[in-house]
């Protein structure tokens, strides 16, 4: 199943499974990293350490 998980749908569909794509652009729209997390990982955990691991970068 890989990252796929059942988590938040804001579409309303428990049914279905989720996946998080973290991504950082510029303010260009040129993407300079991304994470894909497990699909039922908070996006408020998600953004904390992904933000902090650029940073370090």
């Amino acid at each position: 199943m890989g990252k796929r998980r059942f988590g938040y749908s804001r579409d309303k569909r428990p049914d279905c499974v989720q996946v998080i794509i973290a991504l950082v652009v510029t303010p260009d729209g040129l993407p300079l990293a991304y994470e894909v997390p497990a699909g039922n990982t908070s996006e408020k955990t998600t953004r904390k350490s992904f933000l902090h691991k650029i940073e370090k970068q």
